[in-house]
């Protein structure tokens, strides 16, 4: 790497101003809205709505700079970031001062020395006078004598804006209200009715940034949560307030240029690699089917990644400069990191995914695979249970399992081993992995439903017994599920114990997968006197034949209204527990 280029890529938002150029390709969208803006008819509010990072900072930056600065400017800008006043400082304090600065700026454009208007807008409103002024009792009612209603500050702002830009010949006045959406949310609400009213005034055009499940959670103390029947109290809200939403254009920007000058920029690829258009494509794909197109979450994937790279590069540098294979396997194990860190916390613990089966599930006490699917590889099946276990997950499993199909080609095309080559490079990368966020929070007992309740409470109980019995050195953490499985040792093949609510019955099981099933049952039959005999019970041996998945069991009823057969329940499915690995297990490793 060069050293005399800089390491890292800062979260500044893109300032035209200084000559930075469109990396995303937007050009289109910020000349419509600067047409629109020129055009308008006014009062009016345009809200650019998109989640944090998606750029909406730097699109103000834009149509600021086109449509405000300059001789030639045909309105005058007033900025105010909404986030630094609200630092520190209560709501009623912070919503004063935004108001008030208002005033004041609108004062300063006008070649006014004082803030007449910010001095009203005070007055207008009681709480935390006295702690604003800090002048005592006395002048705090002196100030306070007579009290100006909204409208008069609304008529006052109208005549000095009118004669404003009457003096100056402009259109009017443009007010960027930024970081809404990182305003306590009823604080939002509160002070988008606070300009609502006083500033619905001609020649006024705001350009609000903001984040629209932010407003709605800020509406929430007033309307309820949000649902089907209240939807439109949400939305008169919405266009009460703004005449004009723009939804920042994420799934339009074009990251192949803004991925390829910036890892050019910072050295991860060199001249050669930044040309190469399959490689810069398929890192593009993999970002898009991870983080994504939202600008901040690039720049933390490209800073996560350059500082793995500064860190390959103490090495001994014997080797030649990375491979592409190698830059694509960092890039997408960077990227699953930040975008799905369940998923990447299993490839630290088992890398060689292609090889993912039932036992990974039995580990992590999740259900078995369905074999409904039999189409998919078994590692795919694998990653569609866990993702099934976890809402985002569930959305996200067609990206996630592309994602990996394209890593095990890569690695496959070039007679690789897809354990060894995401062994090797994935070890650098967890120094950027946010292990405390990546701790899946386990849902609280009061809030799950009742029958959840009570199957983790049992579990919990079931667990907590046999781990006193020292017989099975490594047990899982219980979940609220009607199942808790337990390994065998081997592939394919684990006990797994049911819980049955509905039909008052618990169960110790062997589980058989599909992949070995046609010849272990047979096996396991072969010696089903041996077994039972052992074992001191009758099984059932394979009850559903129809199921690709095979099944051994042995069943026992209970009433889990009763304390007591609750009790009598997990001592008898320990004791099976205990005697079936005991006896299955021997039998197991004399398979053929």
């Amino acid at each position: 790497m060069d050293t005399t280029n800089k390491y890292s890529l800062t979260d500044i938002p893109r300032d035209i101003a200084t000559g930075e150029d469109d990396k995303l390709g937007i050009e289109q969208y910020e000349n419509g809205l600067i047409q629109f803006i020129e055009h308008a008819n006014t009062p009016i509010t345009i809200a650019l709505q998109g989640e944090w990072g998606s750029g909406k900072t730097s699109l103000m930056n834009t149509l600021e700079h086109n449509l405000c600065e300059g001789n030639d400017a045909q309105f005058l800008g007033v900025w105010i970031n909404t986030w630094e006043y609200a630092l520190m400082k209560d709501a009623t304090t912070a919503l004063l001062d935004i108001i008030s600065d208002l005033a004041k700026k609108i004062s300063e454009a006008a070649g006014k020395s004082n803030n007449e208007i910010g001095i009203k807008v005070l007055k207008a409103c009681t709480i935390g006078a006295a702690a604003f002024f800090n002048r005592g009792h006395d002048a705090v009612k002196e100030i306070w004598t007579e009290k100006p209603s909204i409208s008069e500050i609304r008529e006052d702002l109208r005549k000095q804006i009118n004669d404003c830009v009457k003096k100056q010949n402009k259109q009017g006045f443009i007010f960027f209200i930024d970081d809404l959406d990182r305003l306590d949310p009823p604080v939002a609400v509160q002070l988008l009715e606070l300009l609502k009213n006083m500033f619905t005034i001609e020649h006024c055009i705001f350009v609000l940034a903001i984040d629209y499940d932010v407003v709605i959670k800020g509406l929430e103390p007033k309307f309820g949560k949000l649902s089907a029947q209240n939807e439109r109290e949400f939305r008169s809200f919405f266009d009460k307030i703004i005449q004009v939403p723009f939804s920042m254009p994420v799934s339009h920007y074009q990251i192949d240029e803004f991925l390829k000058e910036s890892l050019l920029s910072v050295d991860y690829l060199n001249e050669n690699q930044s040309n190469n258009k399959d490689l810069i494509a398929a890192i593009s794909e993999i970002s898009n089917l991870s983080v994504g197109t939202n600008p901040r979450a690039l720049k933390r994937l490209l800073n996560a990644l350059l500082l793995i790279q500064c860190m390959n590069n103490q090495q001994d540098d014997e080797e030649e400069a990375d491979s592409e294979l190698e830059l694509l396997v960092n890039f997408a194990l960077v990227s699953i990191q930040i975008a799905f860190p369940v998923i990447y916390k299993l490839l630290s613990s088992n890398p060689g995914f292609d090889k993912w089966n039932e036992e990974i599930l039995a580990q992590m006490n999740l259900p078995p695979i369905d074999q409904q699917n039999t189409q998919a590889e078994e590692w795919e099946k694998v990653l569609f249970q866990l993702c099934e276990s976890d809402y985002y997950l569930k959305k996200q499993f067609p990206n996630i399992s592309k994602i990996l199909h394209r890593l095990k080609k890569l690695i496959e095309e070039q007679d690789q081993i897809v354990e060894v080559i995401i062994k090797d490079i994935i070890s650098l990368s967890s120094v950027t992995n946010l292990d405390a966020l990546d701790k899946q929070p386990t849902k609280l007992a009061e809030e799950l439903s009742p029958a959840k309740k009570f199957q983790y409470d049992f579990w919990v109980k079931f667990r907590d017994k046999l781990a006193q019995t020292k017989k099975i050195p490594s047990l899982h953490t219980p979940r609220p599920q009607y199942w808790f499985n337990v390994v065998l040792g081997k592939t394919d093949i684990y006990i797994s114990n049911i819980c049955n609510t509905n039909k008052n019955f618990v169960g110790a099981r062997i589980i058989i997968g599909h992949k070995i099933a046609d010849t272990m049952l047979p096996y396991l039959e072969s010696r089903k006197d041996e077994i039972e005999k052992s074992l001191g019970e009758t099984l059932s041996w394979n009850p559903n034949p129809e199921n690709k998945e095979k099944i051994v069991g042995l069943w026992h009823s209970t009433n889990f209204d009763n304390s007591e057969k609750i009790d009598e329940a997990v001592d008898w499915m320990i004791e099976k527990t205990i005697k079936f690995r005991e006896v299955f297990s021997k039998i197991i490793k004399q398979a053929p």
